[in-house]
């Protein structure tokens, strides 16, 4: 993906007064992740929030998948508590996606807490 190009299509919308959307940003955002760039998916996320484009379930999701696929189950369990502090409910998806990558890394107590979690 031509990350470059990708920025320029959202700085024209911008200029022409068209408003990306949540889908339009959340595209973005999982294609960098697609390609392992989560800090080009983290700036794509913050440049989201400051344009008051305010992130679903599914952006939150594709974040949270990227940084299990980076390894950094840390910070995918404190996107998932800024997704609860913004009044997003996680869904099936969000929880499937860290259960596994705990099971895939063999921590299975924090398998199971975010499987309690999900039950709750």
């Amino acid at each position: 993906m031509k990350f470059g190009l990708a920025y320029a299509m959202i700085a024209k919308m911008l200029k022409c007064c068209v408003t990306p959307s949540v889908v339009t940003y959340t595209t973005l955002i999982d294609k960098f992740c697609q390609t392992g760039d989560i800090n080009r998916s983290l700036e794509a996320f913050e440049l989201m929030k400051r344009c008051n484009c305010a992130p679903n379930v599914y952006t939150y999701t594709v974040l949270v998948n990227g940084y299990c696929q980076t390894g950094t189950l840390e910070e995918s369990v404190k996107l998932l508590n800024t997704m609860y502090d913004s009044g997003v409910s996680p869904n099936i998806f969000t929880y499937t996606i860290l259960i596994k990558a705990y099971v895939k890394s063999g921590d299975l107590e924090h398998a199971f807490e975010i499987l309690n979690d999900m039950v709750k």
